[in-house]
């Protein structure tokens, strides 16, 4: 019959419009997704400038756990306080979320902190408390099950970064202190490497996750005194008083840069020098 919803083909026809916006997503063309501000991750020994260098970021707020950006220029949730428990992280995400602002970079300081709290939280809700296991009663650290449960619980807060990210425009800077990971080598002995002071799981999603992860770290040179050359010891010693953040990873760090957001090998640790590499990816 004419004029009936099956020969209807109008613009405001809800189920016609949803229909082509399927298909559309499956034509054969060069993607035109946005490029959002970068979810960046620099970790270094402390002292550095980490710290500074993310309290350096225009328009950011700060989510601490430790006291190390106390007397810094920067907006901060909670706004008096570190966070103390993993509901304290979870809802400043939720502020930034809810809430009207015009900030565009969120700074976790530090991600190991993040990391801390939320074990904590694995630990009181599934483990009664207990890090270790004892007669009767399971721990958080028996078999790694409790690093593999923090790890999905962490989700939670990666999501929320990306809702952040995705849907308010903001940017992300994730500052952790420095450890040493082993990493398993199929073609020779097994190796030591510097990446986040996390445990494997939370820095395996970390790793998928971030569009740029840079070390943070001064040049040394190492000199061994004469006559102790088979000793295996040296003496290192600062070259300059320049800090580095380093986007060129291999066998002794975790570092790099995701495609369509490519970094020089390294830079200064600073925010001048980062916000002018990232500039070209961001017009």
């Amino acid at each position: 019959m004419y004029g009936s919803k099956a020969n209807q083909v109008l613009p405001d026809d809800g189920e016609n419009m949803e229909r082509e916006k399927t298909m559309s997503e499956w034509e054969l063309k060069k993607s035109k997704r946005k490029i959002h501000r970068p979810r960046t991750i620099v970790y270094g020994e402390p002292k550095v400038g980490k710290t500074t260098f993310g309290c350096s970021v225009p328009k950011g707020v700060l989510i601490p756990t430790e006291d190390g950006a106390a007397g810094m220029d920067i907006m901060q949730l909670p706004s008096n306080r570190v966070c103390t428990a993993w509901d304290d992280v979870l809802k400043a995400l939720t502020t930034l979320y809810k809430e009207k602002h015009d900030r565009e970079w969120v700074v976790i300081d530090t991600i190991n902190g993040v990391t801390d709290l939320c074990a904590q939280y694995i630990c009181d809700r599934d483990f009664g408390g207990n890090w270790e296991a004892t007669k009767g009663k399971d721990g958080y650290n028996a078999f790694a099950r409790g690093d593999k449960a923090m790890a999905q619980e962490f989700k939670r807060f990666i999501n929320g970064l990306d809702m952040l990210r995705n849907e308010k425009g903001m940017g992300c800077i994730l500052l952790a202190h420095q450890g040493l990971h082993r990493s398993g080598n199929a073609l020779g002995d097994d190796f030591l490497k510097f990446a986040a002071d996390v445990n494997k799981h939370a820095w395996s999603l970390l790793l998928g996750w971030a569009d740029h992860i840079g070390h943070a770290c001064r040049d040394f040179m190492v000199h061994t005194p004469q006559g102790k050359e088979d000793s295996g010891k040296g003496i290192a010693k600062e070259r300059s008083n320049t800090r580095w953040l380093v986007f060129d990873g291999g066998p002794g760090r975790d570092a790099g840069a995701r495609a369509g957001y490519e970094m020089p090998e390294r830079i200064e640790l600073k925010w001048a020098a980062y916000a002018d590499s990232i500039s070209k990816h961001l017009k």
